[in-house]
């Protein structure tokens, strides 16, 4: 029960901690920081509370498995937004792009 308590305790203090990074205008690093506070909640949830540190070999390669996958999306996550511009947020303009024939598609001429 202490056990249940204590991750209780820390989930909650890494709760308080994903929301003061969230108010924090670091730019990029405040993804960075909150995927890793995320990471380290999920792995004392399968931990603690799905009982991974008791259960047996295979189940904890499967429980391997899951979090190399995990790392994997979090680490596409992070090239996609290392490689944005500083103008994604803006809105697209429409462009023109002419014919191949060099002719214009106009009203059957």
């Amino acid at each position: 029960m202490r056990a249940l308590l204590l991750t209780f305790a820390a989930l909650l203090a890494l709760l308080a901690l994903t929301v003061w990074i969230g108010s924090l205008e670091l730019g990029r690093v405040t993804i960075a920081l909150s995927l890793g506070v995320a990471f380290l909640k999920a792995a004392l949830i399968v931990t603690v509370f799905m009982h991974l540190r008791d259960a047996g070999t295979m189940i904890r390669i499967a429980a391997l498995g899951g979090f190399l996958w995990l790392g994997v999306l979090f680490w596409l996550t992070f090239g996609d937004v290392a490689r944005r511009d500083a103008g994604a947020d803006a809105p697209l303009e429409p462009t023109l792009v002419p014919p191949r024939d060099g002719k214009s598609s106009g009203s059957g001429e």
